[in-house]
């Protein structure tokens, strides 16, 4: 049975908390970047208090900056049901998210989420992300990327 926004409050919560761990693939309108838009990230770290999530972009095309491009992950749709085409995880940045907010994402919209990455995929975006230049080395710390 799948979980949908007409699912009973209780299942959703359930749903929600099942899904939000490391790895999870999400999809919804992101006020969090310029300009704000619908976009796939990926949850790739929590900090220890379980309050935060750092994220990473999934984009059609790679960062156009050459020195973010060692950041940049090419991935392909075979194998990835979260993505429709070839991609590129840009894990030259993260970006904080409160876990509260997208729990309550994911609750009220169940269906924003897509997947999980492998664990590998996963491996791969933590270690781009924790030699990124541009990540704080107190958010590295924080989401143990370093």
């Amino acid at each position: 049975m799948s979980i949908g926004r007409n699912s009973p409050l209780a299942e959703r919560i359930q749903h929600a908390e099942e899904s939000l761990t490391l790895g999870v693939v999400l999809r919804c309108h992101a006020r969090f970047i310029t300009p704000p838009k619908t976009k796939i990230f990926v949850v790739i770290g929590m900090d220890d208090n379980g309050e935060k999530a750092a994220v990473v972009l999934i984009n059609s095309n790679p960062a156009r900056m050459p020195d973010l491009a060692p950041y940049q992950m090419s991935i392909t749709k075979e194998g990835r049901s979260y993505i429709q085409k070839d991609c590129f995880v840009d894990c030259s940045r993260i970006y904080v998210r409160p876990l509260d907010l997208l729990r309550g994402l994911i609750t009220k919209s169940p269906n924003v989420v897509l997947g999980h990455v492998s664990p590998e995929d996963h491996w791969a975006m933590r270690k781009l992300a924790g030699n990124s230049e541009v990540i704080l080395p107190s958010e590295k710390k924080l989401f143990h990327l370093k």
